[in-house]
């Protein structure tokens, strides 16, 4: 009787399979193993990286605005501080403080006093900035009270939103911040001038790649040196389709992500934006498809489709 046991319990070991589960998909019954139940899942997240991903995405631009609005308010809270009675020095801890009366006090005192290095006014979209990267900082801070100075329903800083209002509104009459800079459209005669001077070509690699950078930035609305390193052929999609009746070589971007639509939240409805340019024999050698083609030629077998140039 042992015996068959033993070599019942054999049996088992050799016909062994893992435990499965049942589960319904509409009518339908699936058998899954736990193996396969457990290899769908990533590695355990660890500690470091919980912490660093709940602090979110925060764009180095301002990373940097915030790390420059401290900057300046401590060179003018130690610049004002030098010969100041000690009743009129400005506190160290004056950005940590409870007492929104005696932070706005010191706010109004920085907007007034704050100048460049050279000692000009800043103009009042910097102010604004300065203002707004003081605030990032204290909200980093996790503080209870955490504070909004341009909330019109708070009225604990409304003193500082009327002085900031009446600052801007002084260097507006002075002339500063009158003049918005903007990219300058880049016209047909300048695009053409790039040619015959040989700036950009197609008979040598760096002209060619010239050519590719321009024509990318121009056709694909490219925003900055940041998406052009971004760009990846993954994006990119050689086809045909039918234009005014004819068939035409086309390709067609789709944006993964920019400068004003990072892919986060807040961007879950938002379409990408979505380019297609296609073949233009009247255009010759400008010819945005003539110029991906040959250059999309001299790449080497096997490159990555996950980097552009």
């Amino acid at each position: 009787m042992s015996d068959q046991k033993e070599d019942l319990n054999s049996d088992q070991d050799d016909d062994f399979q893992p435990q499965t589960k049942m589960r319904r998909i509409g009518s339908k019954k699936v058998t899954t193993s736990t193996s396969q139940l457990d290899s769908r899942f990533a590695e355990k997240t660890s500690t470091d990286k919980v912490q660093e991903y709940s602090k979110g995405t925060v764009c180095k631009n301002t990373t940097a605005c915030n790390s420059w609005a401290m900057q300046t308010f401590e060179a003018w809270r130690s610049n004002r501080n030098k010969d100041a009675p000690q009743e009129e020095q400005v506190p160290t801890d004056i950005l940590s403080t409870k007492d929104s009366q005696l932070l706005q006090e010191w706010l109004i005192c920085f907007l007034l006093e704050a100048r460049k290095t050279n000692g000009d006014k800043y103009p009042p979209k910097t102010l604004v900035q300065l203002v707004c990267g003081l605030q990032r900082v204290l909200r980093a801070q996790h503080r209870s009270d955490s504070f909004n100075f341009f909330d019109k329903a708070d009225h604990r800083f409304e003193g500082l939103r009327n002085a900031l209002d009446k600052v801007c509104r002084e260097l507006r009459q002075e002339g500063l911040g009158t003049i918005r800079k903007g990219s300058s459209v880049f016209t047909a005669k300048e695009e053409d001038s790039l040619w015959k001077k040989g700036v950009i070509a197609l008979d040598t690699p760096v002209k060619l790649l010239r050519a590719v950078f321009f024509y990318n930035g121009i056709n694909f609305a490219l925003r900055g040196g940041a998406e052009h390193r971004s760009l990846k052929w993954s994006r990119v999609t050689r086809c045909s389709q039918t234009t005014d009746g004819l068939s035409k070589v086309c390709y067609i971007y789709v944006e993964h992500g920019s400068k004003n639509h990072s892919g986060g939240l807040r961007d879950l409805r938002h379409s990408n934006k979505k380019v297609t340019r296609y073949a233009n024999e009247e255009a010759g050698d400008s010819c945005h498809v003539k110029i991906l083609d040959l250059y999309l030629s001299k790449l080497p077998a096997g490159f990555s489709r996950e980097a552009f140039y």
